[in-house]
């Protein structure tokens, strides 16, 4: 899922990344998660191994209905 994302917002493949709630930044590093812990109204972020979340829609990036 990872790579697929990094290919569709145009971050290079060996870039670091990690995928967090938009609404409170819990990082989803699991597959189970996509198949059983979100709903279907869930933003994600993708974040570069040099983002932090803040709360606010800056610089990252959003996998939206991914």
């Amino acid at each position: 899922m990872f790579l697929v994302a990094k290919r569709k917002f145009g971050v290079d493949s060996a870039d670091e990344v990690s995928v967090v709630l938009e609404e409170d930044g819990t990082c989803v590093d699991e597959e189970e998660y996509f198949q059983h812990g979100l709903h279907s109204s869930s933003v994600l972020m993708l974040l570069k191994s040099d983002e932090t979340w803040t709360g606010q829609l800056l610089d990252s990036v959003l996998i939206a209905g991914m």
